[in-house]
């Protein structure tokens, strides 16, 4: 019996829960002869220019002790929440892809409109599943792109529904922690506004790493590569245009240099 009959046999998911959840899931590729990890990855991660510091901490503390449990134990191993935050558009959601294709891991990408149901119950339901799932499909990074949308600051009217959900999706980030040491789970949660965030889910998020806008070396791969596709003809620009075009590009991000 695999890991989602188990589930089944269980009932306490239902099975169109099950494949809904699976929907929402990037599979780990099979590799071909004589192919790495890392080198499987490499066009995503080629997508994002600069973001040096930001790859290599990422490769530390989430990549490799996945990769290499039993090198990475104790206070090494990866965390199970990590936030990134930083401006929209500068590569949160394909970092967090790289992550999940660099170390093998099944990925599951959530945002607030395909978890939140108008039924009652359901939205805690699905929440419930996704956990399940992801934790039966070890190793999984769970990315919650706007994070603060589902787990935002408490307010002082704030209707029922929404309590249930942060509590129950709160519940499951809890058992997260205490995953088995054979199951390897990390959330991953993206936001452009972290003051938003609700105290508990920042704690429940203990790496948090700034994903800035590109430097200037990075907006010039970006434009470069940009011009290169874009070229026809054999037409080329002089040096002083690609310079022009740097000099206008300063609050830039990679999403709008391609064009999103």
């Amino acid at each position: 019996m695999d890991e989602y009959e188990a589930l089944l046999a269980g009932g306490d998911i239902r099975p169109d829960i099950i494949q809904w959840v699976l929907s929402m899931r990037i599979a780990r590729s099979p590799l071909h002869a004589g192919e790495t990890i890392q080198s499987s990855a490499a066009l995503n991660i080629s997508e994002i220019a600069g973001l040096h510091r930001v790859k290599k901490l990422l490769t530390d503390k989430i990549i490799n002790p996945i990769l290499r449990p039993e090198l990475h134990v104790g206070l090494h191993q990866a965390p199970r929440g990590i936030l990134l935050f930083g401006p929209p558009g500068t590569g949160k959601t394909t970092l967090a892809k790289w992550m999940a294709a660099s170390s093998g891991a099944s990925f599951f990408e959530v945002t607030p409109s395909s978890i939140i149901s108008k039924f009652h119950g359901e939205t805690e339901t699905l929440i419930k599943a996704l956990f399940k799932v992801a934790e039966a499909d070890s190793p999984s990074l769970v990315f919650i792109d706007e994070i603060d949308s589902l787990l935002g600051k408490r307010r002082e009217k704030e209707d029922d529904t929404s309590i249930r959900m942060k509590n129950q999706l709160l519940q499951m980030m809890d058992g997260v922690s205490s995953c088995s040491g054979d199951k390897v789970l990390v959330v991953v949660g993206a936001t452009n506004r972290p003051d938003m965030l609700d105290e508990a889910a920042i704690r429940r998020l203990s790496k948090r790493v700034l994903v800035p806008l590109p430097d200037f070396d990075a907006r010039r791969v970006l434009i470069r590569t940009v011009l290169e596709k874009q070229s026809t003809g054999g037409c080329t620009l002089s040096d002083q245009v690609r310079k022009h075009f740097l000099d206008l590009s300063f609050s830039w991000v990679p999403s709008r240099e391609k064009g999103r």
